[in-house]
């Protein structure tokens, strides 16, 4: 069932629309600025770079213009990208009946825990997915960061968290953006539970995304170590506390959805 729920949700309309949402404002993030000060995006980068590639120093290879990409506006849009879909087909199913159809032939907490889960894991796959394209056109428009010498990747590799095995690195990064993109979805899931307003639904996966880093962002003034509770740690796989945390606040919204879900069904009975 989840399998099937899961093609629903990437359908490829929606799928296509996630994935250059992403992209696009991956490439408007900020990567530089220049003399006057001004901010210089990814995509100016890229067009100015592609004439010049082998003169771009390691700052401007295609593993960190990859890196910087995923920051900007993408990260408080992001729960509205991951969850379009999962939001479209809840909302046609409760409009033409399928989902007391769908009630009557499963059972009630069956049917709420494959809804979550499929939505969840569609997240996670769009945006490893956006991820994996952006990176590919990185990979086009700027120079490769091996083709630097080792002692220039040395100095970055710290900052950045890269290490010494660029491939391990990027395999990491793409699992993270499969954790990333699920726990981004939530927002939508959650609101698509409670609301049935589709004009509704598509502004409060940003706005709770909003809510939530504003609070995230009050607190850790206060306290540093709530700053591990930030989505985007995800993105950098560790076996570091902070991203355990992160790994288990994902868990435990995951099962209240679950939970939620199902208080509703069993409220609204066929109605879902």
């Amino acid at each position: 069932m989840i399998r099937a729920e899961m093609k629903k949700y990437l359908y490829f309309p929606y799928l296509l629309l996630a994935v250059i949402g992403c992209v696009v404002l991956a490439f408007s993030a900020n990567a530089d600025y220049d003399p006057s000060g001004s901010a210089v995006s990814v995509f100016r980068l890229a067009i100015t770079g592609i004439a010049h590639k082998s003169e771009q120093p390691i700052e401007y290879s295609a593993l960190f213009m990859w890196i910087k990409g995923m920051n900007g506006w993408l990260p408080l849009i992001l729960p509205l990208l991951m969850s379009f879909g999962y939001i479209a087909v809840l909302s046609a199913e409760r409009h033409n009946g399928m989902t007391g159809f769908l009630l009557i032939r499963s059972q009630n907490a069956k049917y709420c825990a494959t809804k979550v889960t499929a939505g969840v894991l569609t997240g996670g796959i769009l945006f490893m997915t956006a991820n994996i394209v952006f990176g590919l056109m990185m990979f086009i428009a700027f120079p490769a960061y091996i083709s630097f010498s080792v002692d220039e990747q040395m100095m970055y590799a710290d900052w950045y968290g890269t290490g010494s095995m660029v491939l391990i690195y990027v395999v990491k990064r793409l699992i993270g953006s499969f954790l990333y993109g699920m726990a981004a979805s939530m927002f939508g899931i959650g609101a698509a539970i409670f609301f049935r307003d589709r004009y509704m639904l598509l502004c409060l996966p940003f706005l709770l995304n909003y809510i939530y880093t504003q609070i995230l962002q009050r607190l850790t003034l206060e306290n540093l170590a709530v700053a591990r509770l930030n989505l985007s740690n995800l993105m950098n796989v560790s076996g570091e506390s902070g991203w355990g945390w992160t790994v288990g606040l994902t868990i435990v919204c995951y099962v209240i959805l679950v939970l939620l879900y199902y208080a509703q069904v069993k409220r609204r009975h066929c109605d879902g």
